[in-house]
């Protein structure tokens, strides 16, 4: 779905009541700086954001003070106000988040006013109330004195309440039609970046594949610190097709990151690994998998990337070495990326070349695969395949079996998939069974696939 048909959901309320942090768990990640200060957001902030299946533009705005708080010079207040006006206005839905720990003031008040005279469908949010309304400072007389309807009660910090407002949100925001792409309008273009620890050979192994030398290349770590990019063209089945290599800082630990450009070379690190389709993380034979290895490529699995592992410097080792490295490698992949099947492993020597033509296959392959799309046909026979060899463990609340009735494909890049079961706790265990079964299954090893889940009944089951 492009991003200009989505809804937008507008963070309203007065300062410090929490909306940065619900609009940095709705987006899944820390956009918007969160501080126990007043006044910390000034801009509006705005992110595609997700909640279950319903995908919109999440708006974060400047708390809705009076001119003279927080030692704000008017004129800049007035701004910051005018802003959230604006946004308002364009908004589908709007959260008026509260503080439930510090109660209703009468700002609220003056705020909910200004608010209704908008006719906007509206959210009354009440946030910091982890207990749910039992220990809340916020009176449910004063919350209805607010004219916002009844309160939701949430804790963005912790991610409680969030299904109730997921509900809420299903019922007002407009339906938009799936948009799911089909594979020959997708850009075929393969972005690779390059990523790795200092000194493992990524720019040996980006030159190499340039067939010059466009990066640096020296013993000392930490040569390259701003992110490189050039691209190639190579035939893969007989079909041309464009590589975009993007070359990387080594990314370091956090306690090793010195000087300030060290730590925006990071930073451009993780914004390749966000502008990539597939992440090729580089480990050195040497000293494979070191516990920032695994950092890095849970990073790319979080992005939800394609992965590959190109083990660099095996033109170090001795062969009776390179097994006993190769199935220590894949045994700690297996163990400690959980949610991800068989990885491909790939070792090479970027400055002898052996296995360049090896890794680029791979990665040509993992591209295309993070594009693949499933029947719902084919989804279902293997749902009900593997529901039979393993059967979902009882509810613990209920003590009753959890029924994974139906599952249909969202979208792809990566491939996410929607379940309609009978509940939305399905153990991360068997979630990671059926993850790893379903990659088996659809040739998808090396890829993030996602599972939603949606716990209303769905309209082709009896």
């Amino acid at each position: 779905m492009s991003q200009s048909t989505l809804p937008k959901v507008l963070l309203i309320g007065r300062p410090n009541v929490g909306k940065s942090t619900l609009f940095n768990r709705l987006c899944g990640k820390k956009i918007a700086i969160v501080d126990d200060m007043p006044g910390v957001t000034r801009d509006i902030k705005m992110h595609h954001a997700e909640l279950d299946d319903i995908e919109f533009i999440a708006m974060d705005t400047a708390g809705w003070t009076s001119e003279d708080d927080l030692g704000v010079e008017p004129r800049l207040q007035s701004l910051m106000s005018n802003s959230t006006e604006n946004a308002i206005s364009e908004a589908n839905a709007i959260l008026f988040v509260v503080d439930g720990l510090g109660g209703i003031t009468v700002e609220d008040i003056a705020f909910a006013d200004k608010v209704r005279r908008m006719e906007k469908e509206v959210i009354l949010v009440v946030n910091k109330s982890e207990a749910g309304d039992r220990r809340t400072k916020a009176d449910k007389n004063d919350l209805y004195k607010l004219g916002l309807g009844d309160p939701l009660y949430i804790s963005a910090m912790h991610g409680t309440g969030l299904y109730e407002l997921y509900l809420k949100l299903e019922e007002i925001l407009p339906k938009q039609q799936d948009e799911f792409v089909q594979a020959e309008d997708l850009d075929d273009t393969i972005k690779i970046s390059i990523v790795g620890r200092p000194n493992v050979g990524k720019s040996t192994m980006f030159n190499y594949l340039l067939g010059r030398e466009r990066s640096i290349v020296s013993d000392v770590s930490g040569t390259t610190r701003d992110a490189i990019t050039d691209d190639i063209e190579i035939t893969f089945n007989e079909t041309p097709r464009r590589l975009v290599l993007i070359d990387t800082a080594g990314m370091r630990k956090k306690n090793k990151i010195g000087e300030d450009i060290e730590g925006r070379a990071l930073g451009q690190s993780i914004t390749a690994i966000r502008r990539s389709n597939v992440v090729v993380v580089v480990m050195d034979a040497t000293a494979p998998f070191e516990k920032q290895d695994l950092t890095i490529a849970r990073i790319a699995i979080n992005e939800g990337k394609g992965l590959v592992f190109a083990v660099n410097k095996i033109d170090l080792l001795a062969r009776d070495i390179r097994q006993q490295i190769a199935e220590k490698i894949e045994e700690i992949s297996y163990n400690y990326l959980e949610s991800i099947e068989k990885v491909p492993i790939i070792y090479l020597s970027a400055l002898e070349g052996k296995y360049i033509n090896l890794l680029l296959q791979n990665t040509v392959q993992t591209f295309d695969k993070w594009q693949t799309q499933v029947s719902t046909g084919q989804l279902n026979k293997w749902l009900k395949d593997v529901t039979t060899s393993c059967m979902p463990p009882l509810m613990k609340s209920r003590k009753v079996p959890i029924n994974i009735k139906y599952i249909t494909q969202k979208s792809t890049q990566p491939p996410t998939f929607l379940l309609f079961a009978n509940t939305a706790k399905i153990p991360v265990g068997y979630i990671r069974y059926m993850k790893r079964s379903l990659a088996r299954r659809f040739n998808m090893e090396g890829l993030p696939i996602r599972f939603l889940i949606k716990t209303s009944n769905n309209p082709y089951i009896k």
